[in-house]
Formats: structure tokens, C-alpha cells, sequence
């Protein structure tokens, strides 16, 4: 979607009308990337708790 707004965007002649769809494309392309960055990341420290603690719940993870 981040291409095809750049796209759009770029054979829109700087008609008015014709930019501002490309610019909300482009726009939700990074929202909805930043959400599936931050959900991911989330999923994956709330499993690695989870783990820690019904495993191994008194062995403390090393720094890396």
C-alpha cells in the first residue's frame, strides 16, 4: 500500500483532488505498519514472561 500511495501521489500532477487519497494511503500504509510493529512486540514480551514464569520461575533471564 506505502508503493502504490507513492505511486498515485507521484502521477497526480499536483491536481488537489487527486493528492489528497495518495497522502491518506500512504498515511495508513505507516499507521497499520506501526501497529503490527507494536502488536508484535507486545505478543512477544507478554509470551516471554509468561514462559519465564511457568518454566523456570526462579531462573532470571541473562542480559544479552
Amino acid at each position: 500500500m506505502l508503493i502504490w500511495g507513492g505511486i498515485r501521489y507521484t502521477t497526480s500532477a499536483g491536481d488537489s483532488n487527486k493528492v489528497t487519497a495518495p497522502k491518506n494511503t500512504v498515511l495508513y500504509a505507516i499507521v497499520g505498519l506501526v501497529v503490527a510493529i507494536l502488536a508484535y512486540a507486545i505478543v512477544n514480551m507478554v509470551i516471554d514472561k509468561f514462559i519465564r514464569v511457568i518454566i523456570h520461575p526462579t531462573v532470571k533471564k541473562e542480559p544479552r
